[in-house]
């Protein structure tokens, strides 16, 4: 079993609502490797489920009453690569934070060194 990572970038308003921002490190064209969440993520309208490709890549969540809207594109050129609007049970702001995630599933691969990283290269959080 290939150990995979995932990065996540959540935004918790309450206990059960949250938007997400995840990619996981497997990139193949025919994977959908990244995907835009509004909880309850069980509701096919809550997920928008993309392929991000290798390399930079520039994220956005911009949440407004009402509406979250989420945006992904190529560092180097501005290309989109993925954008979603939603605006169905959307949670009210004032709460919110902000916290990111490395996870590592499966067990450690002797081939492949434990020294995984993600790097940001600049973050902002605007309440």
């Amino acid at each position: 079993m290939k150990r995979l990572l995932l990065i996540a970038l959540l935004v918790p308003c309450t206990l059960l609502a949250q938007k997400k921002l995840s990619i996981n490190e497997i990139y193949d064209p025919a994977n959908k490797n990244a995907q835009f969440v509004v909880q309850p993520y069980y509701l096919p309208a809550n997920v928008l489920r993309f392929s991000a490709p290798a390399g930079p890549l520039v994220h956005t969540i911009a949440w407004e009453r009402g509406r979250a809207r989420f945006r992904t594109v190529r560092q180097r050129d501005g290309t989109l690569v993925a954008a979603q609007e939603f605006t169905s049970g959307v949670p009210e702001a004032g709460s919110e934070a902000v916290h990111l995630a490395l996870y590592a599933f499966g067990p450690p691969d002797a081939s492949r060194p434990l020294d995984d990283e993600v790097v940001i290269e600049r973050f902002e959080h605007v309440p």
